[in-house]
This record gives structure tokens, C-alpha cells and sequence, in this order.
């Protein structure tokens, strides 16, 4: 309550600093998942609440997958 989030939040927050049954985002604290949660909010319109979690970490995963694909396409190519 205090970091305002719900349980399912609270269950998206701990997938991504890792527990017992995930390791985790490396390099994502506490601070850097409720940043995560706040940029990619759980939908309410989605029911089932495993759909809801998995489907806000899905989104973030590809935002990251993409920033990294730009990223490689931006470098300059290498002199052999």
C-alpha cells in the first residue's frame, strides 16, 4: 500500500527483482520497478490476473528487445 500498488503489482514487482521462483531483471531495484510499473501499467480491462502480470512484463520485454535492436543498428559499422 505504502509504494502504491495492488497485489498484482506487488506480483509484477517481485518477478522483477526476483524471488524464490524468478531471478529477476538484472539491475532493476526497487526503485527501477515501480519506474517499470509506472511506464507499463497493468491493464484492469484483462481479468484473469496471470494474463494481466504477464501481459505488463511482456510489453516491458519488448520495449527492451527494441531499445537494444535501434541500439545495434545505430553503431557504426567496424573497419576491417
Amino acid at each position: 500500500e505504502n509504494v502504491g500498488l495492488d497485489r498484482d503489482g506487488l506480483v509484477a514487482m517481485a518477478l522483477l527483482l526476483g524471488s524464490d521462483y524468478t531471478e529477476g531483471v538484472a539491475n532493476v531495484g526497487i526503485v527501477g520497478s515501480l519506474e517499470i510499473l509506472s511506464a507499463f501499467p497493468l491493464d484492469p480491462g484483462i481479468v484473469d490476473e496471470t494474463e494481466r502480470i504477464m501481459g505488463t512484463l511482456l510489453q516491458f520485454k519488448d520495449w527492451v528487445y527494441k531499445a537494444k535492436s535501434m541500439q545495434r543498428s545505430q553503431r557504426p559499422a567496424r573497419r576491417q
